[in-house]
C-alpha cells in the first residue's frame, strides 16, 4: 500500500491513516462494553495491496493473523477480536468469498490454477481425460462473476448441470420440445413414460435414451466429439446452457474474496503461477489501465480481477526452501511478523526476550528468533515442557545440532538443561 501506515500490537495488521483513527476512537468506546457480536461495514472498498506476504520466524502467528486480515480486507478494519472474526471467516469460506490452501514441494501448476485428470468413459469403455480447475482459478472465476456483475449493475447466475436437467424434465413431460441440429434437421427431446427417462429422436425413427453422463460432457466442453456427440448432443448442451444463465435484477455489490496461501515458500513459484505472474499486478488486472490476458495451457483466455486478494505466509527460518525469486517478490508486499513478548505471561515473556537475544549473540540473524505462539498461555509451571517438546528441538536444528552451544543459549535465558551423555538429548530441569 502506498498510504501512511500504522500497526497495532498484532505485527501484520496495516492499516490506512484514516482507518487506525477510527479503530482506535472505536477502541476508547468499546472499553464501556463488551461488543455482543460482529459488525462489518456495509459498504466498504478495501485499499489494501492486492498480494500480501506475512513473514518471519516461527510461531509469530503468521498464520494465526491471516484470518483477521482477511477479514479486514473484506468487511473493513474494526474492532471485533479474533474470535469474532474466526466466525465471520468460517461463514465466508462456507460461501466461497475465502480459501485456504498449503504450498509444499510437489505443489504443481495443475494443482493452482487447470490441469487435466484421466477418467473412463463408461459411454465408450475407454480412457479419457477431463479438466481439473484448482483452487486459484475457481476463486478467481468466482470473483470474476462478482466483479463483471457490479460494473452492469446486476450479475448472472449460473444455474447447476443438474438444477437445469431437472427443470428440462418437468417441460419434457409437458410437451416435447423441438431443437435443430446444425446441419438445420429437426431434433426432439420426449419423454418416455415407461422407462421415466429423457429420450432423443429425429423427426422420422424411433425415439433413444438420452445419456446424461455423455449429454454432462457435451455442456462442460469435455466430450470426446463422436457423431452422435457432435449432431445430437451438442444441440441440447447448447440449450442447457442458455437455460442456465439467469440474470439477477438485484445490484450486485462489489465484493473482496481472499485466497490465503500458507507455507508458500514451501513450493516452486515460478512453476505454481506459470504464466499467471504477470497478472498479479494491480495495473495489469481486469479493469486497469494495462489489463492482460494470458491463455492457459487448456487453451481458455484468463484475466485476474481486481477484487481477488492474495495473502501468503512464509517462515524465515527455514533455508532449506527455495526464496521467492524476483518477479514474484516484486508483486507482493511484505510484512514482517515478529516475536511479541507483550503477549505472554510475565515469567514466559521475560524468559523469551532473554531466549532471543542468546540467540543473536551467537550472530545468528533474526530469521531464527522464537516466536510467541510457543508460550501462549503458558504460565512458569509449564515452560519446562515447552522447551523440552517445542523450543529445544527447535534450537537443535538452528545450531546444527551443537548441544554445548544450545545449552549456552538456554543458559542465558534463565534455562538450565542438561545432556544425556549417549543420546545427547536435551532435558530442562527448571526455569529461572
Amino acid at each position: 500500500m502506498s498510504d501512511i501506515r500504522k500497526r497495532d500490537k498484532r505485527p501484520f495488521y496495516v492499516i490506512s491513516e484514516e482507518a487506525y483513527q477510527e479503530s482506535q476512537s472505536k477502541k476508547a468506546q468499546s472499553s464501556l462494553h463488551k461488543i455482543p457480536e460482529y459488525n462489518p461495514m456495509t459498504s466498504y472498498i478495501s485499499t489494501y495491496s492486492k498480494n500480501i506476504i506475512l513473514y518471519g520466524p516461527p510461531g509469530t502467528g503468521k498464520t494465526f493473523g491471516t484470518i483477521d486480515l482477511a477479514i479486514d480486507i473484506i468487511d473493513g478494519p474494526s474492532n471485533s477480536n479474533h474470535k469474532q472474526k474466526k466466525v465471520r471467516y468460517d461463514q465466508l469460506r462456507k460461501e466461497g468469498q475465502i480459501e485456504f490452501v498449503t504450498f509444499h514441494q510437489n505443489y504443481s501448476y495443475e494443482d493452482f490454477v487447470v490441469g487435466i485428470k484421466p477418467d473412463v468413459d463408461t459411454d465408450t469403455a475407454g480412457l479419457r481425460f477431463e479438466k481439473r480447475e484448482g483452487i486459484f482459478y475457481k476463486i478467481s472465476k468466482r470473483s470474476e462473476t462478482n466483479f463483471r456483475g457490479s460494473l452492469v449493475g446486476g450479475n448472472i447466475q449460473i444455474k447447476s448441470f443438474e438444477e437445469v436437467i431437472e427443470e428440462l424434465t418437468v417441460k419434457v413431460q409437458v410437451g416435447e420440445i423441438e431443437l435443430e441440429t446444425k446441419a438445420g434437421y429437426p431434433l426432439y427431446i420426449t419423454w418416455d413414460k415407461d422407462k421415466q427417462k429423457l429420450m432423443y429422436r429425429r423427426s422420422t425413427g424411433a425415439a433413444y435414451d438420452l445419456s446424461l453422463s455423455s449429454l454432462k460432457k457435451s455442456y462442460e466442453g469435455t466430450a470426446e466429439q463422436y457423431n452422435n456427440q457432435r449432431t445430437y448432443y451438442n444441440p441440447i448442451a447448447d440449450l442447457l446452457r442458455k437455460e442456465a444463465e439467469v440474470k439477477l435484477v438485484t445490484p450486485n455489490v462489489l465484493k473482496s474474496f481472499v485466497l490465503i496461501i500458507d507455507e508458500i515458500n514451501r513450493a516452486n513459484m515460478s512453476r505454481v503461477f506459470g504464466e499467471l505472474i504477470t497478472l498479479l499486478e494491480d495495473d495489469k488486472r481486469l479493469g486497469a489501465e494495462n489489463e492482460l490476458t494470458v491463455t492457459l495451457s487448456s487453451g481458455e483466455s484468463f484475466a485476474l480481477p481486481p477484487n481477488l486478494y492474495l495473502i501468503g505466509t512464509m517462515n524465515t527460518a527455514d533455508k532449506s526452501l527455495a526464496l521467492l525469486d524476483i518477479a514474484l517478490r516484486r508483486r507482493f508486499e511484505f510484512i514482517y511478523t515478529k516475536p511479541d513478548p507483550e503477549l505472554l505471561e510475565s515469567k514466559a515473556k521475560e524468559v523469551l526476550k532473554k531466549l532471543n537475544q542468546a540467540i543473536r549473540d551467537e550472530h545468528k540473524p533474526a530469521d531464527f528468533l522464537i516466536g510467541h505462539a510457543y508460550f501462549m498461555g503458558k504460565d512458569g509451571s509449564q515452560l519446562p515442557e515447552v522447551f523440552d517438546n517445542r523450543v529445544t528441538p527447535l534450537l537443535m536444528e538452528y545450531f546444527n545440532g551443537k548441544v554445548q552451544t544450545v545449552i549456552k543459549v538456554l543458559d542465558k535465558a534463565g534455562v538450565k538443561a542438561i545432556a544425556d551423555p549417549i543420546t545427547d538429548e536435551l532435558k530442562v530441569s527448571y526455569v529461572e
